[in-house]
């Protein structure tokens, strides 16, 4: 606390006049109430970074992802796409220990199955030893050098059909998001 007249001094050079330091206030990225506390965000919105547990099921219960299975919650920042957009939205509005139950549908997840994603490849692409089986993921280079996945969908003499589709694509997700906290 600043008590002598110098220091008094120094500290109203250094933040300029009462209408200065109010306009300062006004420009603050925190809001304050009508006694000068700083407010706290209530609810989640665009741009909150999010600390969250989830589990993930597909409509006939069987779970594909937990964050409790690997006690590590999902962090997270709202907005910037580094989840499934349902998934943000979802999360939009809740406020810190709040649970929620909501149901993805496959646009709002990881799109639906894109037909152009399917592409045969000859037999003779593989290793000689491999046996191909439908539903086996392969992993292999694009032209460009880049690591790729796919999932084989169909076998015959010739050629193996791979599906590049995301392995969620076209499915509906519920999730049960627990909000742990935000900023």
């Amino acid at each position: 606390m600043l008590t002598s007249n110098a220091k008094r001094g120094q500290a109203q050079k250094a933040w300029g006049s009462r209408a200065e330091r109010i306009e300062v206030l006004k420009l603050s990225p925190f809001n304050k109430d009508p006694n000068g506390q700083r407010e706290k965000m209530t609810t989640v919105e665009n741009g909150n970074t999010v600390s969250v547990h989830y589990r993930g099921t597909f409509p006939d219960g069987e779970e594909f992802d937990s964050s409790y299975s690997r006690e590590q919650p999902l962090t997270f920042t709202v907005g910037n796409g580094e989840t499934i957009s349902g998934f943000e939205t979802a999360v939009m509005g809740m406020t810190a220990g709040e649970t929620k139950n909501i149901t993805i549908s496959a646009a709002d997840g990881y799109g639906e199955i894109n037909p152009d994603a399917f592409h045969a490849v000859p037999k003779t692409q593989f290793s000689p030893d491999f046996v191909p089986q439908i539903g086996l993921m392969v992993e292999g280079t694009n032209p460009n050098g880049q690591r790729v996945r796919a999932v084989i969908s169909e076998v015959d003499d010739q050629n193996v059909t791979l599906n590049f589709n995301h392995p969620m694509a076209g499915k509906e997700m519920n999730f049960e998001i627990q909000l742990l906290s935000f900023e």
